[in-house]
């Protein structure tokens, strides 16, 4: 019976004292650690999923680089370029070959227009992962002369060193709200 009341004792900081509960002042630490570490969590978790996002973007503008060549290939141009609602997009989905393409829908060439590939560059062509202002993707002609082009969009994560080999590679911004570009060879 003694070893049993000093098993008791052992959990007890007082052992005159004959309750079993937490303080007031222990339950607020622990949640307030619990909220600390939450905070932190959240705000990783948010890091992450931007990072996640940029991925993707420069993924979808490098898919559409090869696509844009493999027009260059089939017409000897680059397609020309539309403004629609402020977004410039890919001009030459329709016979007269002026029509954009919208992001998210499919990039086919017909039969007779400028470039008679009659052929589907991007089944779809990608969205932003946001597609919302200033993450959208963008697409201009830059000059028919010289025949080049450039891709652009936003990039969450602006300590991202992408950003600034892309501006130096693509020769500066293209606009005041993009931050990563991608250019001809």
């Amino acid at each position: 019976m003694l070893a049993l009341k000093k098993f008791d004792n052992f959990f007890r900081i007082n052992p005159r004292r004959k309750s079993y509960g937490v303080t007031l002042l222990e339950l607020l630490i622990v949640i307030a650690l619990i909220s600390i570490l939450a905070t932190l969590f959240v705000n990783t978790q948010a890091g992450q999923l931007r990072k996640g996002r940029d991925v993707r973007r420069k993924h979808d503008l490098t898919q559409l680089k090869t696509a844009l060549y493999d027009y260059y290939k089939d017409c000897r141009l680059f397609p020309d370029h539309e403004v629609v609602s402020g977004i410039s997009t890919i001009a030459g989905c329709d016979p007269g070959g002026i029509r954009s393409c919208p992001w998210g829908s499919a990039w086919t060439t017909t039969t007779s227009g400028l470039c008679n590939s009659g052929k589907t560059y991007m089944s779809r062509l990608p969205m932003d992962p946001t597609n919302v202002s200033p993450y959208v993707y963008s697409y201009i002609r830059m000059n028919p002369v010289n025949d080049n082009f450039r891709l652009f969009s936003r990039l969450e994560y602006t300590g991202d060193p992408g950003i600034v080999q892309s501006q130096t590679r693509c020769l500066g911004a293209a606009d005041g709200t993009s931050n990563y570009y991608v250019c001809q060879d």
